[in-house]
């Protein structure tokens, strides 16, 4: 597939393409397949889509990533015991 390129009298996103756009985000496609759709990158479908969700003109999702409300910890070591090394003789 090529890529698009503008050029100096065409608009970087013409009307059909973000009709095209939107109805790929409202179909439930990911970015990175409407970018490959539209022949753009990824970064510029996000930016896209960003400021139509800024402006009212589309909805956004929800994170496909499940999180389960609170942030995980991570897991200490279980400690042997209560034992340390003893203090360095250059110290005492």
């Amino acid at each position: 597939m090529r890529q698009w390129v503008p050029d100096a009298d065409t608009p970087a996103w013409p009307s059909d393409r973000v009709r095209r756009l939107i109805a790929h985000w409202n179909d439930g496609l990911s970015v990175a397949e409407i970018a490959r759709r539209l022949g753009v990158s990824k970064s510029a479908a996000n930016g896209k889509l960003q400021r139509l969700i800024k402006r009212k003109v589309i909805e956004g999702r929800p994170s496909p990533i499940i999180h389960s409300g609170k942030p995980k910890s991570p897991e200490k070591a279980p400690r042997a015991g209560k034992t340390t090394l003893p203090p360095l003789s250059s110290i005492a």
